[in-house]
C-alpha cells in the first residue's frame, strides 16, 4: 500500500559538484530521503492497523511520526528541485548581503 514514492533526482549525482559531492547527494537521496518515504508509508500502514483494531491510544504518536516522515520527504523533494548545477551566479558582496 505504498502511497509515497521517492522522486527521481532531476540531475545526476555529480551535477552539484564541487559544492556538494556526488557521494553526499547520493547519500541524502538514496538513504535519507528514501528513509523518510519508507517511514511515511510504514506509519500509514500502522495507522490503518490501529484504526482497524481500535487501538485509539496509539494514534496520536503515530500521527506525530507520520508528520515527521512526511515533512522530511516534502522538504527533501523541494530541496532537489531548488538546487541546480548552473545557478546561483556571483554573491552580492563579500558579506553575502550586498545591497539588499
Amino acid at each position: 500500500m505504498p502511497i509515497y514514492t521517492l522522486p527521481e533526482l532531476p540531475y545526476d549525482y555529480s551535477a552539484l559538484a564541487p559544492v556538494i559531492s556526488p557521494e553526499i547527494i547520493e547519500l541524502h537521496h538514496d538513504k535519507h530521503h528514501a528513509a523518510y518515504v519508507k517511514g511515511a508509508n510504514d506509519t500509514l500502514e500502522q495507522l490503518a492497523e490501529a484504526r482497524d483494531k481500535e487501538t485509539w491510544g496509539s494514534i496520536n504518536g503515530l500521527e506525530k511520526n507520520l508528520a515527521f516522515h512526511l515533512s522530511g520527504h516534502i522538504l527533501h523533494s523541494i530541496y532537489w528541485q531548488n538546487m541546480t548545477g548552473d545557478g546561483g551566479g556571483e554573491p552580492l558582496a563579500q558579506d553575502g548581503v550586498g545591497e539588499l
